[in-house]
């Protein structure tokens, strides 16, 4: 009953946080035409537990005044995004979301404007063009998924100049027969973040993304030690079109639910 009421605070205190991420990523210029979208992130069974080594079935609602409903299909599944955490011990959720505001802002991916850091403008330009239709976080689909990426890539800046290239020009060979057609929408800076935001992040085992408003994942191998204070963290997002014309007017809106472990 005490790990209920503790990870019921600790839920309170990650949604605050997220508020107050969400607020700072809306003020962009010229947004006041534009509402933040409504997200609702749903797990179909499990009333907030987890299974080992099982599926977790999930969906994502979206509605937002401008863009439209998810129900009605108006709204660009490969850009919701759904970030699953693995976190071994709850009491580390604090400290994952807020040992500072950025690092807060910077772990939910939803910072805006930031191009100097791998840990920001990369995502947002990823779920804004066309990289999870062909790519996952982990496991192939058309392409390499971002850990493979990641794998055969150091993180240096030889190998993001060179993929910088390989993505605005297209390539192929590199992972077999399939082409990987260019990109001539994303410039220089954009196309470094996002190359820079994979193979800074690719192979990270604890923490991966699902694009799309509804689907599975599945929770690790049960550990030989088990504490019964394992988690996970999901949290959900869009990001909206904005204010038509108007660059950097898009508002994040999102949804968070704490998984705990049912040992």
């Amino acid at each position: 009953m005490q790990t209920n009421k503790n990870l019921v605070g600790l839920a309170m205190f990650i949604f605050a946080v997220f508020c107050g991420i969400k607020n700072y990523a809306q003020s962009t210029r010229a947004d006041t035409n534009n509402h933040p979208p409504e997200v609702s992130l749903n797990i179909l069974f499990g009333q907030g537990q987890f299974k080992w080594n099982s599926l977790v079935y999930y969906s994502i609602a979206i509605n937002d005044k401008e863009d439209g409903s998810s129900e009605y299909d108006e709204i660009p599944v490969f850009e919701v995004l759904l970030k699953v955490v693995y976190l071994q011990d709850s009491a580390l959720l604090k400290d994952y979301l807020a040992g500072n505001s950025m690092i807060a802002q910077r772990s939910l991916g939803v910072l805006q404007g930031d191009k100097t850091s791998v840990s920001t403008g990369g995502l947002t330009i990823m779920r804004k063009s066309t990289c999870f239709t062909c790519h996952a976080s982990k496991g192939k689909l058309i392409g390499p998924s971002f850990e493979m990426i990641a794998d055969r890539y150091q993180y240096n800046p030889d190998n993001i100049k060179m993929l910088t290239k390989r993505v605005q020009n297209g390539s192929k060979g590199q992972w077999g027969e399939e082409q990987m057609p260019p990109h001539p929408g994303l410039n220089d800076v954009q196309t470094e973040s996002a190359v820079s935001w994979i193979l800074h992040h690719g192979k990270n085992d604890d923490v991966y993304y699902l694009a799309g408003i509804k689907g599975s994942f599945r929770t690790r191998e049960k550990p030989e030690k088990v504490t019964g204070k394992e988690v996970y963290l999901l949290v959900a997002s869009y990001l909206d079109r904005g204010v038509p014309d108007v660059p950097d007017t898009g508002r994040y809106g999102g949804d968070i639910l704490i998984l705990r472990s049912d040992e």
